[in-house]
């Protein structure tokens, strides 16, 4: 039976890179299930695994180490039963978990709540909102991302150019997926605030230049989603 007695510095050296490939583990099938796309932005991209803001594995860890305390040191007697019990601690694995893509990890790490009782409890689910940066990171892909693609191909945009390039589809995709991000929400939040988006990003509102980009596609993607809710009643 493995033990161990040590400082925090001796853990984080010794114990702690098993316990991260532990968990890197476990999370792998449920990153399979994300299907390569985005949760927050919906794109299909490489995707990482973030760690829901306060259910990150170091602070798991952190609360799990604190009841083997002696002093200055930490005495674990059975470190096989200590490897399990963090586990535990991180049940359901699913609700630990984002799978985002490089860009939108970066952001959601950048937005973490600072340490304390409120913030904790608020940022510690899965489906809480991180702050203003980004109102909304949703627990499961939403889909609508992909409803507004094969919509775009019904109505006869183009799939794909003649040299075999992505198409208007795909552009005016991920367009409003840039929106999401500067406005700080999610596909799911977009049919409340399209109406109020078109105006911004069209000619003599505030966000008039943003529209303009790429010969006004920005625009003109959100006047296309703004058409696809009203399809989809």
């Amino acid at each position: 039976m493995a033990s161990f007695t040590g400082t925090i510095e001796d853990f984080d050296c010794f114990i702690m890179p098993r316990i991260r490939n532990r968990v890197q583990t476990v999370s792998r099938p449920l990153k399979a299930r994300a299907n390569g796309r985005c949760e927050h932005c919906g794109e299909k991209r490489t995707l990482e695994a973030a760690h829901v803001h306060g259910r990150g594995r170091k602070a798991i860890v952190r609360e799990v180490l604190e009841k083997h305390r002696a002093g200055d040191e930490y005495d674990i007697a059975d470190l096989h039963e200590f490897e399990e019990e963090v586990m535990r601690a991180h049940e359901p694995m699913g609700e630990c978990f984002l799978f985002l893509c490089s860009n939108c990890h970066r952001a959601y790490d950048s937005a973490e709540p600072r340490k304390g009782g409120a913030g904790r409890a608020a940022a510690g689910s899965r489906h809480a909102a991180t702050n203003g940066l980004r109102r909304a990171i949703h627990a499961t892909g939403d889909g609508l991302a992909d409803e507004f693609y094969d919509f775009l191909a019904e109505e006869g945009y183009t799939v794909k150019t003649k040299g075999g390039n992505p198409g208007t589809c795909y552009s005016y995709k991920r367009a409003v997926a840039r929106v999401c991000k500067w406005e700080g929400c999610g596909w799911n939040d977009l049919p409340g605030l399209i109406g109020d988006l078109i105006q911004e990003y069209s000619a003599g509102g505030p966000k008039e230049e943003l529209g303009r980009q790429s010969k006004r596609t920005v625009k003109n993607a959100l006047i296309a989603f703004g058409n696809f809710c009203s399809a989809r009643g």
